[in-house]
């Protein structure tokens, strides 16, 4: 079995760790405080493709399958 990542899925994980780390110091005490996700937060994340990833394309989503919305997560969670 081969369970290296794909240059795709690599560029997925970057991204996401990116928008993480530039969004994370400026939000982070607006999401803890108010205990929500702000909407222009996550308008940002959609125009990066960091939303709907198990979304068929057809219906406006990204295509994509549970490996590459778990790298999302994983990498886009200000933890």
């Amino acid at each position: 079995m081969h369970f290296k990542l794909t240059e795709e899925q690599m560029e997925i994980k970057r991204a996401a760790r990116k928008f993480a780390k530039k969004s994370s110091r400026r939000t982070r005490p607006r999401i803890d405080r108010r205990g929500e996700f702000p909407p222009d937060l996550h308008r940002k994340a959609a125009k990066l493709g960091l939303t709907g990833m198990r979304i068929p394309e057809e219906y406006g989503g990204q295509g994509y399958g549970v490996l590459e919305e778990c790298l999302v997560v994983k990498r886009a969670l200000p933890c």
